[in-house]
């Protein structure tokens, strides 16, 4: 194994591979203008304590921004059971 890149993290080689089959590899990994993007912004860090990942107040998909209003409107009509409201047990 002489000569070969080591990865920083164990995910790292299963990333590489997904970018380039896609051939996103140029468009990927960076935020910048002309680049794409998926982004979830939430309120704290979530590197200081993980549970803050969950306080989700937007999201960027495809360089457009959704709030959580948004996302949330097409499944208004479904309880936490996943039923649709109105139907029977």
């Amino acid at each position: 194994m002489d000569g070969l890149p080591v990865p920083q993290s164990p995910l790292e080689p299963l990333v590489l591979l997904t970018e380039q089959a896609y051939l996103l590899e140029s468009d990927l990994g960076a935020v910048q203008d002309g680049r794409l993007a998926d982004l979830s912004f939430v309120r704290g860090n979530p590197l200081q304590d993980i549970h803050n990942g969950a306080n989700v107040e937007m999201v960027m998909k495809n360089g457009r921004v959704y709030t959580i209003d948004e996302l949330i409107g097409p499944y208004s009509d479904v309880d936490l059971n996943g039923r649709a409201q109105g139907e029977g047990c």
